[in-house]
């Protein structure tokens, strides 16, 4: 109470100023809640009555989150010091009226994180305010706006606990051991940059001209900076080679939140994600092993890394002229997600990040999800339209869909340029033609591809993002002698479809015949048979899977099976003649061994780093842009081909 006086006094002498002015003492938390101060701008031509407002929806996000809700105890003050009257209108704005216009505004902010409060915000946009621990500043949550004045500059000034380092990429003005001092253009710039503020334990790295931060926040100690910055250098040293040698900023911040598990939190154990920025992102994950978590890191950070391209370079007026209290969506979050989401998985294979297996089997996952949990006959203009809203299920299949539209239209790109032109250098040329500075109109992008690239180009975006027609990933990934089929079936020899364990001593036993097909059965298996040798080969020890599987391939019309068991002590023979079984795949994908010549140029092209690429218009240094944020779900493991989207045929068969 008493720091509240004084600063009335002192702030009662300065002249109104052009911007907004926001302190908060991150050393004064009052039951998971801050008091944040602010210094209003000198307004001309105006009337008394404003409407103070914390941002309904952020972009990136496609979902209506309601900040204010959050938001308690607001008062503002004239000149004088005196009380004006406060109405709030809704859960996000305050009306202010009153004889003078106010020149202070006070208010208490709430912890979002820990709350028992029911809410729709992601966990990687909340607040957290844990005294003594850490703090969790997403700009959105504690710092709100007068309507129609968000693009006046911003002032914020932080003090913190001595011990404590504030980690984000915007630069302080001025720093001493308990404060930072931060300006930015416009309220738009305030909320592109979140602050991780705890005990620091940082590292830097210098990957060509940008110099990057890593802080992590792992209240367990089970991971630290160092750690995944160990894993993020040869990620980005891979995307600035992507990128023809330079990264598109000359700063970058990645902020990590690791989750407590003995902690309760307002959003499920396993919820993780995160929020990008022009120069920054923020990550809210479980805190687990570092082993358990270097995949998600990775994939999760390349993604949040490549979003400097689209959309915080190019992207619609919805995106970059963002309504904070009203959703007006854009229809190409197939460029946004879909576009940023490939392409942090494919720079990844290019560079030997991860295996080709591995990248066509996340293909793979992606077809499988998209048509089988969502509706892929959904225009994707229309789900991206109507994301915060009627479609709002369907969100996650941006992810999904979305990567496969960018994959389609690049192999199209390819295939059609002979290799020369791909959704990469579409994506150079579309920031060569918007760049920071200015935005596309939604209903014109197709159009300007299209001028780019092609009719082509433009009809392949009509009938498969604004139209409803599935897309035949088979024809697509042909293009570049890729094999893909939703479902095979082959006549294979088999050993009978009977399931098997190996001990300790590494034999083979009989453990399940239930699934025993009509060979099995006449080859009289039951459980508990040791089984000791197949056609010679002895059943026991680490080959015993390569064991079996030669077997099966030297198998022919008119041999025999013969199979020696002991059961019950007794050893015995299983012989019957060898007969082959239908075996269904699904979602089998694979390099064509007899690709044509025009589709390997496409492969090489698709699949392989090249040899020069040059990174016009990527370059958003200066920017002032609201940072995108998005919550990014799509978490699971990478597999080769995913064993629970197939159906193999058989056991040990």
């Amino acid at each position: 109470m008493f720091w509240f006086t004084l600063l009335t006094v002192v702030v009662a002498a300065q002249p109104r100023t052009a911007g907004y002015q926001f302190t908060v003492d991150l050393r004064a938390v009052d039951s998971d809640r801050l008091m944040v101060h602010v210094k209003l701008p000198a307004l001309s031509g105006v009337g008394s009555k404003l409407v103070w407002a914390f941002p309904r929806i952020i972009p990136g996000t496609y979902r209506i989150s309601d900040f204010g809700q959050f938001i308690s105890q607001v008062k503002a003050y004239d000149r004088q010091g005196r009380l004006l009257p406060v109405k709030k209108i809704d859960t996000n704005r305050w009306q202010i009226n009153g004889t003078a216009q106010p020149e202070r505004i006070t208010y208490l902010v709430d912890d979002i994180v820990d709350t028992e409060k029911k809410h729709n915000i992601y966990a990687m946009s909340a607040s957290n305010i844990e005294a003594g621990m850490n703090f969790v500043l997403n700009t959105p949550a504690f710092f709100g706006y007068l309507e129609g004045y968000t693009q006046l500059p911003v002032r914020l000034e932080i003090s913190k606990p001595e011990t404590f380092y504030g980690a984000t990429s915007m630069m302080p003005i001025a720093q001493t051991n308990t404060s930072d001092v931060f300006e930015m253009s416009s309220i738009d710039a305030l909320y592109d940059g979140p602050l991780l503020y705890a005990v620091p334990d940082t590292t830097v790295v210098t990957v060509g001209n940008c110099r990057v931060l890593v802080a992590v926040y792992s209240p367990n100690h089970k991971i630290t900076s160092a750690q995944i910055a160990s894993w993020l250098e040869p990620l980005l040293r891979a995307t600035q080679a992507f990128l023809g040698g330079k990264l598109p900023t000359d700063q970058y911040a990645f902020l990590y939140y690791f989750r407590d598990p003995n902690l309760k939190h307002s959003f499920p154990n396993q919820n993780m994600g995160a929020l990008e920025h022009t120069r920054s992102s923020f990550y809210y994950l479980p805190e687990m092993s570092a082993d358990a978590l270097q995949k998600d890191v990775t994939d999760m950070s390349s993604h949040e890394f490549f979003h400097i391209i689209t959309p915080l370079t190019i992207a619609s007026k919805e995106i970059k002229q963002f309504n904070f209290s009203r959703p007006v969506l854009s229809q190409h979050l197939w460029l946004y997600e879909g576009a940023t989401e490939y392409f942090s998985r494919l720079v990844q294979a290019q560079y030997g990040l991860k295996s080709t297996e591995t990248f066509l089997g996340e293909l793979v996952r992606k077809i499988v999800m998209s048509r089988n949990q969502f509706n892929d006959k959904l225009p994707f203009t229309v789900l991206s339209k109507e994301s915060a809203g009627k479609y709002a299920d369907q969100y996650v299949n941006v992810y999904q869909k979305g990567a496969l539209i960018a994959a389609c239209l690049d192999l199209q790109l390819l295939h059609r340029s002979q290799g020369r032109y791909g959704l990469r250098e579409l994506a150079r040329d579309l920031g060569n033609r918007y760049g920071k500075d200015s935005a596309f109109n939604d209903a014109e992008l197709f159009g300007e591809i299209g001028r780019l690239t092609g009719p082509e180009t433009e009809a392949f975006l009509q009938r498969y993002v604004a139209g409803g027609e599935p897309i035949p990933y088979e024809y697509y990934l042909g293009l570049a002698g890729v094999k893909y089929a939703a479902e095979a079936r082959e006549e294979v020899y088999t050993l009978g479809g009977f399931g098997t364990y190996q001990d300790a001593g590494g034999w083979l036993w009989v453990d399940d015949t239930s699934e025993l097909n009509a060979f099995g059965k006449k080859m009289g298996y039951q459980p508990g048979d040791k089984i000791v040798s197949v056609n010679g080969e002895l059943m026991r020890g680490n080959q015993v899977p390569s064991r079996l599987s030669n077997v099966k391939k030297q198998l022919h019309l008119g041999d025999t099976l013969r199979v020696r068991v002991v059961r019950k002590s007794d050893s015995i023979w299983l012989v019957q003649p060898v007969e082959k079984v239908t075996v269904i795949y699904k979602n089998q994908i694979s390099l064509q061994a007899d690709a044509s010549a025009e589709a390997l140029v496409v492969q090489q092209a698709w699949l392989k780093p090249a040899a020069s690429f040059t990174t016009t218009g990527f370059v958003p240094q200066d920017t002032t842009q609201v940072g995108s944020t998005d919550a990014y779900p799509d978490s699971g493991a990478a597999l080769p081909v995913p064993a629970d989207l197939r159906t193999e045929g058989e056991i040990h068969r």
